[in-house]
């Protein structure tokens, strides 16, 4: 029979005939034909698979390792097969162990007289030869450079710890051993001063970065009287000014034809409000303010923006403490006033003590030769406001007021708040330039691509013009009341507005929020370095203006050993972080005109935080003193009981006569000994103790009524009189108040 390995080349052979020219014969998986035979040969063996055209067979190469000869196979010169030995195969790992040698890298270089051998050392201690011949040093520890670090007014330890080119480790440990401040985190920050003493700690130079002002805000544009009188005409902005409760915005109602009076809290007009209204065909623009004394920010905010004064005295209650205050803001101002004496229509009212009342405090009317247009007018009963109506226009016809509606916006903001669904929102009135949806504006810190412009009725217009109302919705952030609203060309310029006051504001920023947090414990109130208890108020109102207005009241509280401190104020409902810096101060959280999240309420309510909850600003103001009053310590006062006259001294059983027991008479209240005694000798304490035994008769007693006798014995004293006067009193803890 035919040799297995013959027939299995046979058929191979056959294969590669018909394979195409140029493709990869296929692969055969062991122990296919002779493969298995082949496996189990010893490394080194071989054998052929068959004679064929006079060549033997040879095991398979890996594919990186094959000839150009068929199959793998390397031929022989004559034609003949040849063999392949152990020590030519392939291992399985690293290089074949036919490799030839390879010799090591010449250390030699050519020169013009051949090559030249070059040392790998220098005979030189701590020299090394470069490459081509130089002869360096050997690499050691780089020498510090001082550097030179900019500064700007705050830097947190993060920043500081990359501009320096050290660990923020090594800058927390600096500043907590040489400086002296506490660090928790490496987002907090640190002023230019402290940054400087880390920075020479350090070995490197300080360099304080200089803000330019004039490069890096907003400016309003300047003008001259001759472009002021090329402007157009535009409506006057009335602001009505008075005390609380003489019916200023009424007065309003009464022109508008609205009733905003019945909806007030309280009765009383407690934000800044805007609108314009329509007066004998001519636009007119009117901002309410309130009356109390805590809104001082508010009507002086509206005293700047204004063109007339309408200084509203009630008929029956004459001139009072905000009255006095709005003539000091149109003043302040430089703008004409003019006196709607209201309430005439009341029984009591009596006009020309009004006047009289102002002309001491130099508002002439025209009554007293005065140039002070002063009209009687009642907003019940509409007596009066034509008159008025007249008044107002004739003023801002004789004013000549025009504006300017070329160029960016500049505004004022009046009031900011955060709505639910249009987000945080600026009323503002225009003062110069255009505002129309889509612009691109800066107020305060924040900034506004404006979405939409509403007017005081909440209805959507195209544009704003100079002496408008109106409310911005677009901003990123509740800006501050007062703020100037300006134009910007680009949002890389507002970012960099921004950024320049955020820099300005930390650099003037208080550094009372960081000792309060640091240095009181959690859930109780402060102490400052001089003793003096601080108690911290977190202050959420519905408005800006409101909530400064009430931190300002609230901190008016403040006396020697209690400052009232509102260590952060803001808009809209209390939440979880306002609660939770409320403990770490040690202080309260006041809600005016709005309340707390659940969640918040929740977590006071665990942490006992303090919410102070009120609608009205004066019951703010109320219970914020109740709160502080707390921290005073009380008022120790000694309150009399009774009182007793010694009328004769016997000497005590068992002594030597000395005098030990007072026979005395109950004069005064009752007499008894569980609290303190004094003895009285010509109106002078010769004695304070406590009673040791009081009898009436030979029982013990605790006490002896008016007109009662008894016998007292007082412990370590002896030395009784008769005249005497025994006085006990009580010691009781009086609570103080701010």
């Amino acid at each position: 029979g035919e040799h297995a390995g013959a027939r299995s080349y046979r058929g191979g052979a056959e294969r590669e005939r018909a394979r195409p020219p140029g493709s990869r014969p296929p692969q055969r998986r062991d122990g296919e034909n002779g493969d298995r035979q082949r496996s189990a040969r010893a490394p080194g063996d071989w054998a052929p698979r068959g004679p064929r055209d006079g060549r033997s067979a040879a095991p398979r190469r890996p594919a990186h390792a094959r000839d150009s000869g068929a199959h793998g196979r390397a031929p022989a010169r004559d034609g003949a097969p040849r063999p392949v030995i152990a020590e030519e195969r392939e291992p399985r790992y690293g290089r074949p162990r036919s490799t030839p040698f390879r010799p090591r890298k010449d250390f030699t270089k050519r020169g013009k007289e051949g090559p030249v051998a070059k040392p790998r050392h220098s005979g030189t201690p701590g020299l090394r030869h470069a490459p081509g011949g130089a002869v360096r040093k050997r690499k050691g520890k780089k020498e510090k450079v001082a550097k030179k670090v900019k500064l700007p007014p705050m830097i947190t330890v993060r920043d500081l710890s990359g501009r320096l080119g050290v660990g923020v480790k090594e800058v927390m440990r600096v500043l907590a051993k040489e400086v002296g401040e506490e660090i928790t985190s490496i987002d907090d920050e640190v002023s230019v001063d402290i940054a400087e003493l880390v920075v020479l700690a350090k070995g490197s130079t300080a360099i304080r970065e200089e803000l330019d002002e004039d490069v890096l805000d907003l400016k309003q544009r300047s003008v001259t009287a001759e472009e002021r009188m090329s402007w157009p005409p535009r409506p006057p902005v009335i602001t009505v000014m008075g005390h609380v409760d003489h019916g200023k915005t009424s007065l309003l109602d009464a022109l508008r034809g609205t009733s905003v009076a019945a909806g007030e809290a309280g009765g009383i007009t407690q934000h800044l409000g805007s609108f314009m209204a329509q007066v004998g065909g001519q636009s007119l623009t009117f901002l309410d303010t309130p009356g109390h004394e805590a809104f001082t920010s508010m009507r002086a905010r509206g005293a700047q923006v204004t063109d007339i004064v309408v200084l509203v005295v009630a008929a029956d209650d004459g001139v009072k403490e905000q009255t006095v205050e709005a003539i000091s803001h149109a003043r302040a101002a430089n703008v004409p006033i003019v006196v709607a004496i209201n309430k005439i229509d009341k029984p009591d009212a009596d006009p020309p003590r009004v006047r009289e009342e102002l002309l001491r405090h130099n508002i002439i009317t025209e009554e007293f030769g005065g140039d002070t247009l002063c009209i009687p007018v009642s907003a019940h009963s509409r007596e009066g406001l034509d008159q008025l109506q007249e008044t107002l226009l004739l003023q801002a016809e004789m004013m000549e007021l025009r504006g300017d509606p070329s160029g960016p916006v500049e505004a004022r903001v009046l009031e900011a708040n955060v709505d639910r669904g249009l987000g945080p929102l600026a009323n503002i009135v225009v003062e110069r330039g255009t505002i129309a949806p889509g612009d691109l504006v800066v107020a305060g810190n924040t900034m506004a691509r404006v979405r939409k412009l509403l007017d005081h009725a909440g209805k959507e217009v195209s544009r704003g013009l100079p002496s408008m109302p109106l409310t911005v919705v677009g901003f990123r952030g509740v800006p501050e009341v007062g703020d100037m609203l300006l134009g910007a060309e680009s949002e890389a310029r507002a970012r960099e507005v921004i950024a320049y006051r955020e820099r300005v504001s930390q650099m003037k920023r208080t550094d009372a929020v960081h000792r309060i947090v640091h240095h009181a414990p959690a859930g109780e109130a402060s102490k400052a370095d001089d003793g003096v208890k601080v108690f911290p108020l977190v202050i959420k109102a519905d408005v800006q203006g409101s909530a400064e207005a009430l931190a300002a009241a609230v901190e008016r509280l403040s006396t020697a050993e209690v400052n009232v401190k509102v260590v952060h104020r803001g808009v809209g409902n209390a939440s979880d972080s306002d609660v939770s810096l409320a403990e770490a101060c040690g202080g309260a959280v006041v809600c005016f005109g709005v309340n707390a999240q659940g969640s918040a309420k929740k977590i006071a309510g665990q942490r006992n935080v303090s919410i102070l909850v009120s609608r009205l600003i004066y019951e703010a103001v109320d219970r914020v003193k109740t709160e502080a009053s707390k921290l005073l310590d009380p008022e120790i006062v000694e309150q009399t009981l009774g009182q007793a006259k010694v009328l004769q001294v016997f000497p005590l059983r068992g002594d030597s006569g000395e005098s030990a027991v007072a026979g005395c008479r109950v004069t005064t209240g009752v007499f008894d000994k569980r609290f303190n005694v004094r003895v009285l000798r010509n109106d002078e304490k010769i004695f304070d103790g406590r009673v040791e035994s009081l009898r009436v008769f030979r029982d013990e007693t605790s006490s002896v009524r008016n007109g009662g006798e008894c016998g007292v014995v007082l412990e370590g004293f002896r030395e009784f009189k008769a005249g005497d006067i025994l006085e006990t009193y009580e010691e009781v803890a009086k609570e103080k108040s701010l």
